[in-house]
């Protein structure tokens, strides 16, 4: 629980440093980056993360991987996980961020479950119906799931669209047992 809040202020406090220099997109580009360098080299996460390695190694580190390749304001924010001995939710950091900028810039994500996987041109399709529906811009993730024999199901924010074989034969279901009963 600790470190979900850690997480989240970290994240906002990246964000908000981010806004302020109208750098939103280019901090989650390098966060990216950055992401996909410690999920390739391991080990240096591991070092990163190690408490019996110093502080000022861990910079020297940060410095010779990144040296220009990365936003000041953003080494700094490694800098301070370390000092801080958080480096750990370091990718929890990452993610929040990410959900964090798409609500900083009105994007709303939804999640498409069908039962086969979707051409991109239907993908499309469903992006454009949904972002003229709330009014918002969408951003679409793709799960396959044959359990739900055809059709979709769309989970947007806290709201669930359940066009799938499987939610209609569950409909049918209640209203016959709901027959039943008379």
């Amino acid at each position: 629980m600790i470190e979900r809040i850690a997480v989240g202020r970290y994240s906002q406090v990246l964000l908000d440093v981010a806004a302020e220099l109208k750098k939103v997109d280019e901090f989650e580009e390098e966060l990216k980056c950055l992401d996909s360098l410690l999920k390739t080299n391991p080990k240096l996460f591991l070092i990163l993360k190690n408490p019996l390695v110093q502080p000022k190694r861990k910079k020297e580190l940060v410095d010779k991987i990144f040296s220009k390749n990365i936003n000041l304001k953003l080494k700094n924010f490694l800098y301070l996980l370390i000092d801080k001995r958080r480096v750990e939710i370091l990718e929890g950091v990452l993610t929040e961020y990410q959900s964090r900028a798409d609500i900083y810039r009105g994007v709303v994500k939804a999640e498409v479950q069908s039962a086969i996987e979707l051409s991109e041109q239907k993908v499309e399709e469903i992006k454009k119906m949904l972002e003229n529906k709330i009014k918002k811009t969408i951003k679409i993730e793709t799960k396959v799931f044959p359990k739900i024999i055809g059709g979709l199901i769309i989970y947007i924010g806290s709201s669930i669209i359940d066009r799938s074989v499987t939610g209609r034969l569950k409909v049918m279901r209640e209203k016959l047992l709901a027959m039943e009963g008379i």
